[in-house]
């Protein structure tokens, strides 16, 4: 039961699923329009299978605790909003993550690694802070803390998906 509520089994496999594929296509992205377009696509691609598996986990949660569980178990729409939250932060995490190892040079891979270990030194304070409104505001730290390394990887990221000024942004 707490896996379920650390993190889905949907998460997981998005989280893990994005790492795989995405980078290996990214590096072999001749032009940043290539990047763009495969980054855009692929975030379309994760947000769509996110926001129907999250509805999906919000749906089957009560029934898997009534008849599975035999009620033994009472997961509370706030705690399950929070794993939820909690599970998107980390694929976006594993969105960004891949995006900066494919494109990002050593010394940036090296910064955003430090950066990582700066968000986990955040989500411990932020999971003892969220306590006080119990085990949904341990999970929403431990989530903000996941959300911060996606930030921190995604900002290295757009600097290599900028275009040069002599390339349009749009097509003519």
């Amino acid at each position: 039961m707490a896996y379920w509520l650390q993190s889905p089994a949907l998460f997981r496999v998005l989280q893990m699923g994005v790492g795989y594929t995405l980078v290996p296509r990214l590096r072999a992205a001749g032009s940043i329009p290539e990047r763009r377009h495969l980054i855009g696509h692929e975030a379309k691609l994760v947000g769509a299978m996110v926001v129907a598996g999250s509805v999906g986990i919000w749906i089957v949660t009560p029934w898997v605790e009534r008849w599975l569980l035999q009620d033994k178990y009472h997961l509370a729409g706030p705690l399950l909003l929070a794993a939820i939250i909690s599970g998107i932060a980390k694929i976006m995490n594993s969105f960004t993550k891949s995006t900066v190892t494919a494109l990002a040079t050593q010394a940036e891979l090296s910064m955003v690694n430090v950066l990582g270990w700066a968000s986990v030194a955040l989500a411990i304070p932020a999971a003892v802070f969220g306590a006080r409104w119990g085990l949904a505001g341990v999970i929403y730290g431990v989530g903000f803390g996941w959300l911060l390394r996606a930030l921190t990887a995604f900002y290295v990221t757009l600097r290599h998906l900028k275009l040069p000024a002599s390339i349009p942004v749009t097509a003519p």
